[in-house]
């Protein structure tokens, strides 16, 4: 979490995890902070006992997190980009999201901030295996971007 109109969903939030933690015993939960958010990692850890609390990773260390992950919960458009991609169902902890297109193209997604219908997405999609797909762009962005890269910085003999 690590929008500003989270904070008052903060606590439910924790009683989610914990509930999420005791129903689904076999999973292993990790909650990553961000600098938004000033409730400190030591008080994290004591807030969610048995749930592995990390400081805010490099891009590379969350990266490999997404290896294991069987859920994701994220208020995070761009990681809501990145779990899609990935075929990993996610919970946008929000009321709305910014990014509808897994939604749109029935990718195992829920925009909820509802205990009761999260719980309900984790039983449906606890086996959930999907592709990787792309739901944003056509994939050859970057390959775009350096091509104009290389356009704008060719240098011209005079």
């Amino acid at each position: 979490m690590h929008r500003r109109e989270n904070k008052n969903y903060f606590q439910a939030l924790i009683q989610l995890i914990l509930i999420l933690k005791s129903k689904y015993t076999h999973l292993h939960f990790v909650w990553i902070t961000h600098p938004n958010y000033t409730v400190s990692d030591k008080e994290l850890q004591r807030l969610l006992p048995g749930i592995r609390v990390s400081s805010a990773l490099q891009y590379m260390e969350f990266i490999e997190l997404y290896k294991h992950a069987k859920f994701i919960i994220t208020d995070s458009g761009g990681i809501t980009e990145e779990a899609s991609h990935l075929g990993i169902p996610i919970v946008v902890y929000r009321n709305v999201t910014d990014r509808p297109e897994p939604l749109q193209m029935n990718h195992p997604m829920l925009v909820s901030l509802d205990q009761e219908e999260i719980i309900s997405f984790f039983n449906n999609n606890e086996h959930t295996s999907i592709e990787e797909k792309i739901y944003y762009g056509d994939g050859n962005a970057s390959t775009r971007i350096f091509e104009w890269i290389k356009e704008k910085l060719m240098v011209y003999d005079c």
